[in-house]
């Protein structure tokens, strides 16, 4: 209790001086002292606010009165009960730490004028905050003022947030937005009951606001984005049709995303901008795709056609050029370049998986199953102009491509024209292997083809032959005095043989004598050794079944093993006759094959094949077919052998027949599919072990250091995600709901995510649907 000025206690009588002790009591002086009816104090009966000032004053019969002194003091409790001072002024106790109720007096000579009054907690005094402004859904807050007691409460906007009672001077919390708030945002805190009064802090609101994005439309693959705006933070999260883009922060005010968007999507793409991960968006903005040329469902079948499979950046190349657009690119480019240090097919399979003239290999390996050279131990001297020769020619002129099989020197080793001399005085007859195998194997075939391929009969049903004994004897004798010419070059030098130099022709060992071809075509007697060539190579190169018989061989190897009799004929047409009057224009007939109708069937995601229609990969495609896929390009020369544990040693065929017969049919059907008759359950048991191998960097010669940069693990966030990716690379947009269904399934069991998605590239993959390219 606090008393007026000590100068003044000598008016008033004795019992005054026991004031103090009977309050220090907790005695009331109620009916202690007189107390008149007629003085009171004002106000009465309040309640005060803990640290709050109120100013009482005091009124006898009406009168204003301030000759008397004030007291206060604790009703049932001692503690503290503020301060009152001699004019009326009482100061509440900062924070109710002892009575609740609080007896103010004023004592006039012997008379005592008394009210109670109640203090309740006091107001709250937020006066800093940690945050100069909200960037985020949820900011940890710390509050800095006075009045606050243990059960304060933080609420943002007008909602209770967890609140920590620091100290009467302190409070910490956690701010939650419901969503992006671009204004003011009310921090209030609340103290309970009694006396439960609230104050409030106005902090702005700034969150990730765009006003502008570059480009403003997009097309489909990996995109980047160009964001200005406003309140970008470290935590701000952009996304791409709900799937997070990855974010460079250049400043408040500017931002770069970049991220990845599926090339089969079309229409519109909605990109978001997030405070942070997980939150609600503060800034939508949709951007038009602009619709490529070709759909990535047709850019993906084209590659598997046209080059060897849908590498990611490939596919998304042609959906901009156009199938056409692509065709004209690839007939520009060369060959591959194989250095002397390696063995020409690692090189081979370095550009047939990361290199970019394709076509020109895919069709010179389709020319490779029917005409059939040989590689020997010196596999780069003896075979790598052969190849080069091979690839120049694929998109060249088929008539070249006739001259440069006769004229290399592997080839004429292999099939005995190299020494082929005309020797009658020793008896020896022109060998007939060279002769034989060209027409029968490379050019002709040995029944004859009407213009849609199909073969011609006689009227008892036999096949009509080609050629005759005395055709073979006579192509034999036109071919001899050929021989390897002299060593030029010493890197392509095997067993004393240039393989790059093409046969040297010695007219002395060349048989002069008069020939005929097929009955109706006359070699005069007394021809040089190249005119003899010349002339039997032109009957060949213009003969009826060459145009059949070539659109059969390369359709089957590049599209479908079981065409139709018209699509053969289309093709021979284009062979006889490109247009401008040409014969044997190889990029022309290569083109006709691939943008056949037939060829583009499937393209349209309404129809169905049919099982025969597409092509099996053999051991050589199926590998390159695989790293196409997986971009992968990171392994040693082990992956070269590969093939030959799944019988293709590619180069190395056993015989000129090659690895496997044209016309093989699936056991038990009609249907003709050569490269089945490598397939047997033992080997597809290895093909299925050897893909797994090659995803997970587990069969020799292969490591998994490419799925750090693979597109299949770097544009999906997912499982779901990937198969679609997979539904669209490897099916065309067809992949059976039953597949699907089954890899999800699996895959949903496996926690690891790298571990899952290799699992589902593999079930993909192993699927018997992307074994047959259709």
């Amino acid at each position: 209790m606090m008393f007026c000025d000590p100068r003044r206690l000598k008016r008033f009588p004795v019992y005054v001086f026991l004031l103090p002790l009977l309050l220090l009591s907790g005695l009331s002086l109620q009916g202690q002292t007189p107390q008149s009816s007629d003085t009171f104090i004002a106000p009465a009966s309040i309640s005060v606010h803990a640290a709050e000032v109120m100013q009482f004053s005091v009124a006898r019969n009406g009168a204003p009165r301030t000759d008397g002194w004030w007291y206060s003091g604790g009703v049932g409790n001692v503690g503290d009960a503020g301060w009152i001072d001699g004019a009326g002024l009482y100061r509440a106790p900062l924070r109710i730490s002892g009575p609740t109720q609080v007896e103010i007096g004023y004592f006039l000579g012997p008379v005592v004028a008394r009210t109670i009054i109640t203090i309740t907690n006091p107001r709250p005094v937020p006066g800093w905050i940690n945050v100069t402004s909200f960037t985020q859904l949820q900011t940890h807050i710390q509050i800095r003022g006075g009045g606050f007691v243990p059960n304060s409460v933080i609420s943002v906007q007008g909602k209770p947030m967890p609140t920590t009672y620091v100290g009467g001077d302190w409070l910490e919390g956690t701010a939650i937005l419901d969503a992006p708030v671009s204004g003011p945002v009310a921090v209030t805190v609340t103290n309970p009951d009694p006396g439960s009064s609230s104050a409030t802090l106005t902090i702005p609101g700034v969150f990730p606001d765009s006003a502008q994005v570059s480009p403003s439309r997009v097309t489909g693959g990996w995109v980047t984005l160009n964001l200005t705006g406003k309140g970008y933070t470290p935590a701000t999260t952009v996304q791409m049709d709900g799937r997070p883009m990855q974010v460079t922060l250049k400043s408040a005010t500017a931002l770069t995303a970049y991220g990845y968007l599926p090339p089969w999507k079309s229409g519109s793409t909605v990109v978001t901008v997030l405070p942070q991960a997980g939150s609600t968006a503060s800034a939508t903005m949709t951007l038009p795709i602009d619709a490529a040329p070709v759909s990535y469902d047709v850019a993906a079948r084209f590659t598997r056609q046209a080059a060897f499979g849908p590498r990611p950046g490939l596919v998304e190349h042609i959906q901009q050029v156009g199938l056409q657009g692509f065709l004209d690119e690839q007939a520009k480019l060369p060959g591959v370049t194989y250095p002397s240090s390696l063995l020409p097919r690692y090189p081979y399979l370095q550009a047939v998986a990361g290199g970019g003239s394709l076509l020109r290999l895919r069709v010179a390996m389709a020319l490779q199953s029917f005409i059939v050279n040989q590689a020997i131990s010196q596999e780069y001297q003896s075979y790598a102009p052969w190849e080069r020769k091979l690839e120049t020619d694929s998109l060249g002129s088929f008539r070249q491509l006739m001259t440069d099989i006769v004229s290399d020197a592997r080839m004429a080793g292999f099939l005995n024209l190299a020494g082929n001399n005309f020797m009658p005085s020793a008896g020896i007859h022109p060998n007939q292997n060279f002769s034989r195998e060209f027409m029968q194997l490379f050019t002709l075939g040995v029944a004859k083809l009407n213009e849609d391929g199909t073969v011609q009969r006689d009227g008892n049903g036999v096949e009509v032959p080609t050629y005759d004994q005395n055709t073979i004897n006579d192509f034999s004798r036109a071919l001899t005095g050929w021989d390897y010419g002299p060593v030029v070059d010493p890197q392509y030098t095997a067993f004393g043989i240039d393989h790059s130099q093409p046969m040297a022709a010695h007219d002395n060992l060349h048989d002069h004598g008069a020939k005929t071809l097929f009955g109706t075509v006359t070699l005069p007697a007394g021809q040089d050794i190249t005119t003899d060539r010349t002339t039997a190579l032109d009957a060949i190169f213009n003969h009826p079944n060459l145009p059949p018989f070539l659109a059969t061989r390369l359709i089957t190897q590049l599209v479908t093993s079981n065409p139709s009799p018209a699509y053969v004929k289309r093709i021979s047409a284009v062979f006889k006759d490109n247009g401008k009057g040409v014969r044997g224009d190889m990029t022309a007939v290569v083109e006709a094959i691939l943008m056949d109708p037939e060829a583009r069937a499937g393209d349209a995601a309404t129809v169905d094949v049919g099982a025969n229609d597409g092509v099996l990969q053999d051991p050589v495609m199926f590998e390159a077919f695989v790293m196409n896929v997986l971009q992968q390009t990171q392994w040693d020369g082990q992956v070269t052998y590969l093939p030959g544990r799944m019988g293709e040693d590619f180069w190395h065929p056993n015989s000129v027949f090659g690895f496997f017969p044209p016309s093989f049919q699936v056991p038990g059907t009609t249907i003709n599919s050569p490269q089945f008759s490598l397939l047997n359950n033992l080997t597809q048991l290895h093909r299925s072990q050897y893909l797994y191998g090659m995803i997970a960097g587990t069969t020799s010669g292969f490591m998994d250091m490419y799925q750090a940069n693979s597109w299949l693990y770097t544009a999906f966030t997912n499982v779901p995600d990937l198969v679609e990716g997979l539904n669209h690379q490897l099916f065309s947009g067809k992949m059976p709901a039953a597949t699907r269904t089954a890899i999800l399934n699996y895959c949903a069991g496996i926690p690891d995510q790298k571990q899952a998605f290799t699992a589902a590239i593999f079930l993909a993959m192993n699927s018997d649907s992307i074994n047959v390219m259709h």
